[in-house]
């Protein structure tokens, strides 16, 4: 997360989407590094989404997909589509530039 967070510091972008499986299966405090400069869909308000699908006993947390995005975009919805095509339900996030 950390070599994310210096790589997103010395882009020049005004406006960052980061998308991805971060693998980040043993907290949800784990995407805490970024909620200081940028703002996460999986755990907005609270509500963690559980994309990953598959059992795995070393697995703390299964909300390991996430989108996060820049403060000067704001997050108006987030949702996950339940399917059996993948070990990860797809999240759909609706987004606005500021």
């Amino acid at each position: 997360m950390d070599e994310l967070i210096a790589a997103l510091g010395g882009d020049s972008c005004e406006y960052k989407i980061i998308v991805g499986d971060f693998n980040a299966d043993q907290a949800t405090e784990e995407f805490d590094a970024f909620t200081e400069n940028y703002s996460i869909s999986n755990g907005k308000d609270g509500e963690w989404l559980d994309t990953y699908t598959e059992e795995d006993d070393s697995m703390q947390v299964k909300s390991v997909d996430n989108v996060i995005v820049s403060k000067n975009i704001t997050i108006e919805s987030v949702k996950m589509v339940d399917n059996d095509l993948s070990d990860h339900n797809p999240m759909v996030v609706e987004l606005t530039l500021n």
